[in-house]
Formats: C-alpha cells, sequence, structure tokens
C-alpha cells in the first residue's frame, strides 16, 4: 500500500478525490489547544492579494520568465554540490513532525532526539478493534520550512446507531506555544506552506451539486485554492478557477513563485496538472493528468510518475519543463515493475523514488537514491506501505514512513553513505530544517 504525503494528498495508490458531499460556509477562527470552540473569526481581508504577490517574501534570486529554458534538457546533475554542504551533518537542526502510533501529534529534533507532544486528545480502537464513541485523529501534517507551525487534518468522529458521524477541519499547531488554529471547518483536499512564509494554500471541499450534472464538472460550482496567513490571521482567494474546473492538491515551487494544482476531473484518479505564476499572474494547464510530481529546486522542472490512478505495472518517472518541454524518461533502468513518488534533491543534483519489481508482494517497495549527472542509482533498502520520501531542505537527511498499520516507523535516510535507521515510531512524517 502506497500512502501519498501531504503535498498531494488523500490517497493510497492514487490521488484520491474523495470529499465530503456537505457543501458549507468557510469559517476561520482561533481555538485554545483544550479544543474550546472558536475565540474570534478572522474576517476575509479585501487587500489580502498583496500577501500573495510575486513581490512578498521572495527570494533575491527568483527566476523571470526569461531566464527559463525551454530546451527539454535533464541539466539538474550539473549542480556541484560543495563538500562542506554534505559534512557535519549533526551540527544542522532538523525538526520532523509527525502523528504517532497512538494517533496524537509528535515534533522530533534532530541530532538531540528531543520529542515533544502537541496533542493529546487522539483516540484509537481498543485491542479488541472496539470502536471508541468519540473518535479523534490526526493525519498529513505539513511543516512550515521555518518549523513554527504544523498544518494537519483532523477527523472527529461521534458514535451513532450505525457508526461513526465524522466532521472534519483543517488545523494549524504552534510548535511553541501549542495554541491551535482551525483555518477551515470541512475537508480539505490538499494543503501546503508557501517556502519561506507563513502563508498556507488550502484546496477546500467541492459541494455535490459539482458532479451533479450526469458526472460531469460544473464550472459554476468549482471551487478556488483558498488562502490562510498565520501572522496576520486573515484569509482569501490565492487561485480562482479559472479553467473552469475545481481545484485540488496545491503544491508550492520552491522559490514560491508557482503553485501547483490539480484540476479535478473526478471522484477518484489524478485531474489535468495545472500551475499559477504570481509574478506574470496566469493560469496555465497541461491538460493532462500525471500522479506523483516534484519540482526542480529553481522552479523550472517537474519531475513525476505516471501512477493517476491504480498501478497498472509498466509506471516510470519523467522529467519535464514546466514551460513548453517534453518529457524526458529518467527511470531507463527499470526493466520490470514500475517506479513512483519521486522526489527531487534541493540541490538538484539527484532524486529519490520508489519502484516495484512487478513479482514480490505487492506491499514491498524498494527505495533508491540516483544521481542525475552519473545516472548512478543506489538501493536503500525495501520497505512496506511506504509514504512519498521528503527531503530535508539541506539535502542531507530523507524520511518516509513504513511498515504495518498500528506499528509503522519513521526513516531516516544519511545521503551521505545511504544508511538508514528508525528514529521514531508513527507515520506521515515531514520536515523543516533550521539554521545552527
Amino acid at each position: 500500500m502506497i500512502i501519498k504525503r501531504s503535498t498531494q494528498l488523500l490517497a493510497a495508490l492514487l490521488l484520491i478525490m474523495m470529499v465530503s458531499l456537505a457543501c458549507g460556509t468557510f469559517q476561520v477562527g482561533i481555538i485554545s489547544s483544550d479544543e474550546n470552540p472558536p475565540q474570534e473569526a478572522a474576517t476575509e481581508d479585501p487587500s489580502f492579494g498583496d500577501v500573495f504577490s510575486s513581490d512578498s517574501e521572495q527570494p533575491s534570486d527568483v527566476q523571470t520568465i526569461e531566464d527559463i529554458t525551454t530546451e527539454p534538457s535533464i541539466d539538474n546533475g550539473e549542480t556541484e554540490v560543495p563538500p562542506d554542504e554534505m559534512e557535519n551533518v549533526d551540527s544542522v537542526l532538523h525538526k520532523i513532525v509527525y502523528v504517532g502510533n497512538q494517533g496524537n501529534l509528535w515534533v522530533l529534533s534532530l541530532p538531540d532526539g528531543e520529542s515533544i507532544q502537541l496533542t493529546t486528545d487522539a483516540t484509537t480502537p481498543e485491542g479488541d478493534g472496539t470502536v471508541p464513541d468519540l473518535m479523534i485523529t490526526y493525519s498529513l501534517p505539513k511543516i512550515s520550512s521555518d518549523g513554527r507551525y504544523v498544518a494537519v487534518r483532523r477527523d472527529e468522529g461521534h458514535a451513532v446507531e450505525y457508526g461513526l458521524d465524522f466532521s472534519f477541519s483543517l488545523m494549524v499547531y504552534d510548535v511553541e506555544t501549542t495554541e491551535a488554529v482551525q483555518v477551515y471547518d470541512q475537508h480539505s483536499i490538499g494543503y501546503d506552506w508557501k517556502p519561506g512564509s507563513n502563508l498556507l494554500a488550502f484546496a477546500p471541499a467541492f459541494s455535490e451539486e459539482y458532479f451533479a450534472t450526469r458526472g460531469q464538472p460544473d464550472a459554476s460550482f468549482a471551487e478556488s485554492i483558498l488562502g490562510f496567513d498565520m501572522e496576520t490571521r486573515t484569509a482569501g482567494e490565492l487561485v480562482p478557477p479559472e479553467g473552469g474546473y475545481a481545484l485540488s492538491s496545491p503544491v508550492w515551487s520552491p522559490d514560491g513563485r508557482y503553485l501547483a494544482f490539480q484540476e479535478v476531473l473526478g471522484y477518484e484518479g489524478s485531474g489535468y496538472f495545472a500551475y499559477y505564476d504570481f509574478e506574470s499572474s496566469t493560469y496555465q494547464s497541461w491538460e493532462e493528468a500525471i500522479g506523483l510530481f516534484d519540482w526542480s529546486p529553481d522552479g523550472t522542472k517537474i519531475i513525476y510518475d505516471r501512477l493517476t490512478y491504480t498501478a497498472t505495472g509498466d509506471e516510470r518517472i519523467f522529467i519535464r519543463d514546466l514551460i513548453g518541454g517534453a518529457e524526458q524518461m529518467i527511470t531507463t533502468d527499470i526493466t520490470s515493475g514500475y517506479g513512483f513518488a519521486p522526489a527531487f534533491s534541493p540541490h538538484g543534483d539527484r532524486i529519490a523514488y520508489f519502484a516495484h519489481d512487478g513479482v514480490r508482494d505487492f506491499e514491498v517497495y524498494s527505495l533508491y537514491i540516483r544521481i542525475l549527472s552519473g545516472g548512478d542509482t543506489v538501493k536503500i533498502g525495501e520497505f512496506s506501505n511506504i509514504d512519498q520520501p521528503e527531503w530535508s531542505t539541506d539535502g542531507s537527511l530523507l524520511i518516509f514512513s513504513s511498515g504495518t498499520y498500528g506499528s509503522q516507523q519513521i526513516i531516516k535516510v544519511s545521503v551521505e553513505d545511504s544508511s538508514y535507521s528508525v528514529v521514531a515510531e508513527g507515520s506521515f512524517p515531514t520536515i523543516a530544517t533550521l539554521s545552527d
């Protein structure tokens, strides 16, 4: 079983578009960590669009349209990683947020190993499978690049005659104060922090009317991607549905210039890949579906698989220029089985991905790291029930979770020597790398 990460959420072997079919009102409020009701509501700021402009919190070396090459070449391997950036890993502070096997959120600091529990109210079934009258679960956390805030999905189920009646919310927790903020009071279909800021992009659930016309999308019910700024506690529209489709699964480019997302075509499977350029204020769609993807460090290329629904057994991994490029296959060394879940290293010199040989147990996958310049591929190990790997921003570590449900483990891979170790018990890890 493949569990997709919070960058492209809500799936196992597919980008699942299961949503709450009840249409509700978008609400923002602040609640305390002891689950009191919202104390104050944040209003939608008419000037909120300024927060999302390309001039806001952008690195000085952000590229312009003219700087982006359209030549279909794999040139990311030309980046040389200075030796000192791969050394003294223990002097760098990493914060890993994950869901413990008892259901609560934890923050693990490396290399010191200090752990902090962020939530205490999660409940899990008893050993005999008995479900409690109140079932609270957390999933798919995503940490901001400064390590301060954690966005997470919170589901709350109350016992009814025939099971549990669930309500959903998108929460943000302050790692320093443990304050909790309810950003959205329904089921969200994807969220991501803008790098270098505390701006959270998220996709709200769409109403049942969106597919009411013979199962075809109704543009009049298409939902935008919204944003919530933790510093100002204001919310607003980030990307309108210009293509006539509801939008889901937002993922920021590393420089914050682009926001990629999917145009929702159906309840299940991947939609069309599309993105919004905040520098030129333009909306672009590839008008084709791709599976799990990741940005190149400079934001000019996309690496992706073709796992748009369940695996067919012949999926490969490709790279393509964001603008005007033709795709090129990277995993030419896969002769049987399939590759999926690619992740670009922050230096652009290598990729990590999983592969299945098409022969063994379908829940066992091999993790590989490939150096793009020379094409060398290193097999790290074999794992089960995995999620998409995530790199630390300094490129020294790779994290993911593996193992049977209820006893999953957080795996840390050291890129320097290709070794791996278990650092915690849990699932859905997300990492932020902080300055010394």
